[in-house]
């Protein structure tokens, strides 16, 4: 029983987000979490990576990028 009212209460809200969303997006707005790094940065460490050819060079790459510009090597995966 439960699970039916939670299933239904899913549905209303993904039905009350999802017209929002789509406003949104059709106005031009970037949805999600923002970027950490600029544009330049993901740009240096593309060119970083690029050089780099063994799996434990690219992980080299990553940390001297985030220690050189404070910024968190793990994070580096997402953006």
């Amino acid at each position: 029983m439960l699970a039916a009212v939670a299933g239904m209460e899913r549905d209303l809200i993904v039905e009350r987000t999802q017209p929002g969303l789509a406003r949104e997006k059709a106005d031009g707005k970037t949805l999600g979490r923002p970027a950490k790094t600029t544009p330049e940065q993901r740009k240096e460490m593309a060119e970083g990576l690029r050089e780099q050819t063994e799996r434990e060079r690219v992980g080299e790459a990553l940390r001297r990028f985030s220690s050189d510009h404070s910024y968190n090597s793990k994070a580096s995966y997402r953006d």
